[in-house]
């Protein structure tokens, strides 16, 4: 029976490949193997002219194979190692007259690509284990709550904190950079700041990367009988009326529109044919 594990060895691809694989090996092979790289006489020419007639001769056996019963051979035991697809060093060539040089680096190069897998695999498991809570760390502050209470009447919000109607100065230097910034939303991890015209409108909080931002108390000197950017849609409601369709982002006041954002106003279009009740 012909050895065909030993032809699948020298043109280092595993047994029953495609023919596509094939060809590719052998012309990979042949391109490094080739006898003109080599000087003229030297051993390593030589020896380079013998690896070039064991890759054709392998290479013809399994073809003929395949052209015979249109699939290439497969093998009871694959082989232990293939050959590499460059020349060994003239020190390869000539050391140990008991040991293949092309066998025993190829059984070193599987050998450590075999360690570096088991190495990656025992990173992965570390790095996907959950987080210690023994008593040795260091115990954490409990988050900001997701409705921080709001401000007394009269007061301002403090520095280190930002609310609706902050700048963007203000949320940076309350909050600090933010992690992604896209389509006039401030992202903190997973929670949110969202602005209008260089303004905070609103924001959505989580606990897992908490904001520093407060609730002021209702603007008493603003205009009762129109709305603004800020104001709830119970407001909206009672200043400018019942709107022909109604959505949870957007109201529809014929040729002008109200724009929300979490229930409060984020903007709006007026036309000065049906203008709204609204100022900026």
């Amino acid at each position: 029976m012909d050895d065909y594990a030993h032809d699948y060895r020298i043109l280092g691809v595993a047994p029953g490949c495609s023919l596509h694989v094939l060809k590719a090996a052998r012309r990979r092979l042949v391109k490094s193997w080739h006898p003109d790289r080599h000087p003229s006489g030297s051993a390593t020419r030589q020896h380079a002219e013998e690896r070039i007639k064991d890759i054709n001769t392998a290479f013809d056996r399994l073809t003929q194979y395949h052209t015979n019963f249109g699939v290439l051979p497969r093998v009871t035991e694959p082989p232990l190692a293939y050959a590499p697809s460059t020349p060994p060093s003239p020190s390869e060539t000539t050391s140990g007259a008991n040991r293949h040089p092309v066998q025993s680096r190829a059984v070193l190069r599987w050998a450590i690509a075999l360690v570096a897998i088991g190495l990656t695999a025992e990173a992965l498991h570390v790095f996907n284990q959950e987080p210690r809570t023994d008593a040795t760390e260091l115990a954490t502050p409990p988050p900001i709550p997701s409705t921080p209470p709001p401000i007394p009447e009269g007061q301002s919000a403090p520095a280190k904190y930002f609310t609706v109607g902050s700048s963007l100065g203000e949320v940076y230097a309350a909050q600090g950079v933010p992690t992604l910034v896209e389509n006039g939303v401030w992202h903190y991890g997973k929670s949110k700041v969202y602005f209008n015209g260089g303004a905070v409108i609103s924001w959505e909080h989580d606990s897992a990367n908490p904001l520093n931002a407060t609730v002021l108390p209702r603007d008493t000197t603003r205009d009762p009988h129109v709305f603004t950017v800020g104001s709830t849609k119970a407001e909206v409601r009672a200043i400018q009326g019942a709107p022909l369709l109604e959505t949870d982002a957007l109201w529809d006041y014929g040729l002008s529109k109200v724009y929300f954002r979490d229930n409060l106003v984020s903007d709006w279009n007026s036309s000065p044919m049906l203008p709204l009740k609204a100022r900026r």
